[in-house]
């Protein structure tokens, strides 16, 4: 429980899922995200809970 508590907290890098780059404040990028259900919505930085859920994240040079 504590491990997963934890995880929230720790900085989370999104990164491309074609060339491995890290996507920078103020980058354009497109992230996939399914609606999750009312119990489990995300409560984070938006950062975050993109970097945890999204599936793939691709960055404006790959699109």
């Amino acid at each position: 429980m504590v491990n997963k508590i934890k995880n929230l907290f720790t900085p989370r890098l999104l990164i491309c899922t074609n060339c491995a780059g890290k996507i920078e404040e103020g980058d354009r990028f497109i992230a996939h995200i399914t609606m999750p259900a009312e119990k489990k919505m995300l409560v984070s930085r938006m950062d975050q809970a993109i970097a945890r859920t999204a599936n793939p994240i691709i960055c404006e040079k790959c699109q």
